[in-house]
């Protein structure tokens, strides 16, 4: 008996991302069971998923599991990587410029 099919739409592939919200996705046949991190996910009808997850700072590891009833197992590991956007510096802590004076219009 062949292990169910597990195709993952979002990330295809590793990825990294600016992000902190991500949608993982992807299809499962019907009459299947699906995890993502042993968390059971919704499938519809049609056997498709979509979960938005909230990333940390640095490797987020998802392991994407689909089931028979049978007990059949596909698994599928993707790894994000979060990488925030640089913070703006607030003016009030930006450094202090010196004036410059400007003599040739002073005379």
């Amino acid at each position: 008996v062949r292990p169910p099919s597990l195709t993952i739409a979002s990330p295809i592939i590793d990825a990294v991302t600016s992000e902190q919200r991500f949608i993982l996705s992807g299809s499962v046949p019907t009459y299947t069971t699906l995890t993502i991190n042993d968390e059971p996910v919704l499938v519809s009808e049609a056997g498709a998923f979509s979960k938005e997850v909230l990333l940390r700072e640095g490797m987020n590891v998802f392991v994407f599991k689909v089931r028979t009833s049978l007990g059949n197992e596909s698994m599928q590991t993707r790894r994000i990587v979060y990488e925030p956007p640089p913070q703006p510096i607030p003016l009030e802590a930006a450094p202090q410029v010196p004036a410059v004076i400007d003599t040739l219009n002073t005379i």
